[in-house]
């Protein structure tokens, strides 16, 4: 299933920016027809944010299905042109889907709830202008003023109501989940290779007993960690997870990254792709020079390709170009 252009703009957030601010357009462009208009249009905004908010966790649904086509066809014993939107909700037992769907639905709900609020003081504020300084204020004020103080009043308003929210429910409007960082690094790896920090990085997100660990052996959890405390736990965890081993394959396209969001979540038993995973215990534990030849290559980029010619016999092919 082939990512169409609203995929990608959803998923950079684009989308978000735009359905606010067309919300916030047509206020503007309301207040100029008339209190009444303007009125009308507060009570109806929130109802067109929330359809927008409806196609949005739509399109972002269907990326998550795409990204994991190949384990929830072997799950449910479909080929991936048979999956819909229902069998992401037969899936949900699974962290890798539970997740993101947890977050869409959150962010539905919390932004909604945003919109109503912001609409309704955009229009108290208007309107209260008006009482305050008479209908003067807006029957002598220009249009194009007018349409753009309200538009621009009602961003404002809205970045404010949410940062309220953001402090109150301690969440994040569009919230990155797991398994879209995960879309994020498939889509770095066609342009470059990524590193096994990155692969650790989400690992210990989705595991916090594994967060935890790190926390107890390095004094703060991993996120907290500095770069050069990270490599360490790289090293530290490489015979227990082989994060090297495992980044190299996903480097070289061996083992698809869709599969690191079931490893993450301890789920990935019986699917094609952990056989391959299990398959790098056979091999042997990464050194300290190859680990740092893999995580700072930019800074020895000669010993990166030394130690990865030297390494062929354990791991063939290449971690970095």
């Amino acid at each position: 299933m082939q990512e169409n252009w609203v995929d990608r703009l959803v998923k950079q957030d684009y989308f978000s920016t735009v359905r606010r601010f067309t919300v916030a357009a047509l206020l503007g462009i309301s207040s100029v027809v008339g209190s009444g208009a303007f009125v009308a249009m507060g009570v109806i905004a929130p109802a067109i944010s929330a359809g927008q908010h409806y196609f949005e966790k739509k399109r972002k649904q269907k990326l998550l299905l795409n990204f994991y086509q190949d384990e929830l066809g072997t799950i449910l014993h479909k080929k991936p042109e048979e999956l819909g939107f229902e069998d992401l909700e037969k899936t949900r037992k699974f962290g890798a889907i539970s997740e993101p769907l947890k977050e869409y639905d959150t962010t539905q709900k919390q932004s909604i709830g945003i919109a109503i609020v912001s609409s309704v003081l955009t229009v108290a504020a208007l309107l209260g202008a008006e009482v305050f300084a008479g209908p003067a204020l807006t029957t002598m004020m220009p249009n194009v003023l007018q349409l753009g103080l309200v538009t621009a009043g009602y961003m404002a308003i809205r970045h404010t109501v949410s940062a309220t929210a953001r402090t109150i429910f301690d969440h994040e409007e569009n919230t990155r989940c797991v398994s879209e960082k995960l879309m994020d690094l498939a889509e770095h790896i066609k342009e470059k290779p990524i590193s096994p920090v990155q692969v650790i990085a989400i690992l210990t997100e989705a595991d916090p007993a594994l967060n935890d660990n790190v926390k107890a052996r390095f004094g703060k959890t991993f996120e907290q960690l500095s770069a050069v405390r990270k490599k360490e736990v790289v090293q530290a965890y490489e015979p227990a997870l082989r994060t090297i081993a495992l980044t190299d394959a996903l480097n070289r396209d061996e083992i698809k990254t869709s599969l690191v969001g079931f490893l993450a979540y301890h789920q990935a038993d019986g699917l094609p792709e952990f056989a391959k995973y299990k398959a790098l215990f056979s091999k042997a534990v990464a050194t300290e020079p190859e680990i740092d030849a893999a995580i700072y290559p930019e800074k020895k980029p000669e010993f990166a390709k030394k130690v990865v010619a030297e390494r062929n016999d354990i791991l063939p092919g290449r971690i970095l170009n």
